[in-house]
């Protein structure tokens, strides 16, 4: 199997992708839909239900991930 690689200037760094995501992988998805979201808003126009529409769901996967990015056990 070959494993996935990056490159950093001209050195390449091969590494091996996690099985699971943690808790600060979560965290950074979200933050990636909330800014998603904030883009969405504003590109809205009046009258524009697709702006209004993309900025919906981007919320709702935001809630969504920020809720998984909370372990279990964190009470």
């Amino acid at each position: 199997m070959t494993l996935p690689t990056y490159t950093i200037g001209k050195t390449q760094f091969a590494y091996e992708p996690r099985a699971g995501l943690t808790s600060l992988c979560w965290y950074n998805i979200a933050n990636c839909a909330r800014r998603r979201m904030s883009e969405a808003n504003f590109q809205q126009t009046e009258g524009d239900s697709d702006g209004f529409s993309l900025w919906k769901r981007e919320r709702v996967t935001f809630w969504t991930l920020n809720r998984k990015s909370i372990p279990d056990n964190f009470v």
